[in-house]
């Protein structure tokens, strides 16, 4: 399935999951041939819970969303759409399920996608990157209103970059279940009702030059060990800036400031983390402050 470049189309689903199965491909957009001057709007289908239905990519099939490169990132209006018909996160939203196995398969870039949840306790929430071998990348799109912004669930090796996630339920972007070797990059995650980025099972991860602010909880937890965070900006986080639960995790030239509690806090047990460079003020308590005796 493949959307007009010429005239601007909505296709909305009325019921049932809509599955990209091995060998297809449901193609808003490539890099080669993007959308422009035209506009391409997919509506999901409004459940009577949420998570009952989805947009599942399978192994082998393939979802490219390209959109108008010259809308400014800050505008949050874009001219290719994914969202969910139902507008309430936690009760009857659908999602987006990726499978695939390669990265170029699922590769989204210069949308918006809206109003995506889960219902609580699952393993799809959001937009999910779920199991071992699924890969994908996210650059320069909106994503707001969900349940999750982002969830990847032991997904390893993929590329969130550039986007602006605000005003979910809970995270902005969450790795759980060993996922590692991600690339977290120049994102602007605010206003979520969670943490900004939450790490509670991965190593090897990559969190740079974000700006993460406004958040109801923690701007960044690091949950698990052997992960970077270099030369991010947080504030305005309802928690601390960044807290580590943790250990060998390296922390460079972030700024973190203005944050209600801590700016960097080390849980108990949390030892042999490294803080360099960086500026830590204005936070409601501490500038960086660890709860026991382990060397950091």
């Amino acid at each position: 399935l493949r959307a007009s470049r010429v005239n601007s189309s909505t296709l909305t689903f009325v019921g049932g999951n809509v599955t990209v199965a091995a060998g297809g491909t449901l193609d808003l957009g490539t890099v080669v041939d993007t959308i422009n001057a035209s506009s391409a709007a997919v509506i999901l289908a409004y459940g009577q819970t949420a998570g009952q239905y989805g947009l599942i990519v399978n192994a082998g099939g393939n979802f490219l969303v390209y959109g108008n490169p010259a809308v400014p990132l800050s505008t949050v209006s874009k001219n290719v759409i994914v969202r969910s018909s139902g507008t309430s996160a936690s009760s009857n939203a659908s999602y987006i399920r990726n499978l695939a196995q390669n990265a170029t398969s699922f590769s989204l870039a210069y949308a918006e996608f809206s109003y995506l949840g889960a219902a609580p306790g699952g393993s799809i929430d959001g937009i999910t990157f779920d199991g071992v071998g699924t890969k994908g990348s996210i650059s320069s799109c909106t994503i707001h209103h969900g349940n999750e912004g982002i969830f990847l669930n032991n997904s390893s090796g993929n590329q969130l970059t550039n986007n602006l996630i605000y005003s979910n339920v809970n995270s902005g972007i969450n790795l759980d279940s060993n996922s590692a070797q991600n690339v977290i990059s120049g994102n602007s995650i605010y206003s979520n009702g969670g943490r900004g980025i939450r790490i509670y099972s991965g190593q090897s991860n990559t969190i740079s030059s974000n700006t993460i602010y406004s958040n109801v909880d923690i701007g960044i937890l690091l949950a698990d060990n052997n992960n970077s965070v270099i030369s991010n900006t947080l504030y305005s986080n309802n928690n601390n800036g960044i807290y580590i639960g943790a250990t060998n995790n390296l922390m460079v030239s972030n700024v973190v400031s203005s944050n209600t509690n801590s700016g960097i806090a080390f849980q108990t047990g949390s030892d042999k983390n490294f803080v360099l460079l960086g500026f830590t003020y204005n936070n409601g308590n501490y500038g960086v402050v660890s709860y026991d005796n382990g060397v950091n």
